[in-house]
C-alpha cells in the first residue's frame, strides 16, 4: 500500500489565514480568562464553610460570619451586600490604579 503525503503552501499574508490566527488568539484569550474564573479547586480557594455544629457560615473571601439557619432560609442579604460592596471596592481600586493615581 502505498500513502502518499501532500504538502499544501499557505500564503501567510491571504485574508483566510490572517482570519485563523485572530481565531486562534481569541479562543487563547477565552482559554485564559475562564481558567482565572475558576481557579484550581484547591482548598485554599474555598469560599464559604458552613459549620453546623457552631450555627455559623463564613465567607472567607468577606472574612464574615452569618448564621447559618437563616442564611439556609433564604436570609442572605447582607452577604450579598457585603459581596457587592467588596467588588465594588476592588473595582475603584483597578481603577485607580489605571489612571495612575497616587495610592496613599
Amino acid at each position: 500500500m502505498l500513502i502518499s503525503t501532500i504538502l499544501v503552501s499557505f500564503d501567510h499574508s491571504s485574508p483566510c489565514h490572517r482570519y485563523e490566527i485572530k481565531v486562534r488568539e481569541q479562543q487563547e484569550r477565552i482559554r485564559n480568562q475562564r481558567k482565572l474564573q475558576v481557579g484550581t479547586g484547591a482548598r485554599a480557594e474555598k469560599i464559604r464553610t458552613y459549620n453546623y455544629k457552631d450555627n455559623r457560615v463564613t465567607d472567607h473571601r468577606l472574612k464574615m460570619n452569618f448564621e447559618l439557619t437563616s442564611f439556609l432560609d433564604g436570609n442572605i442579604e447582607n452577604a450579598v451586600q457585603a459581596c457587592s460592596a467588596m467588588e465594588q471596592k476592588e473595582l475603584l481600586e483597578e481603577l485607580a490604579e489605571s489612571v495612575g493615581a497616587p495610592s496613599g
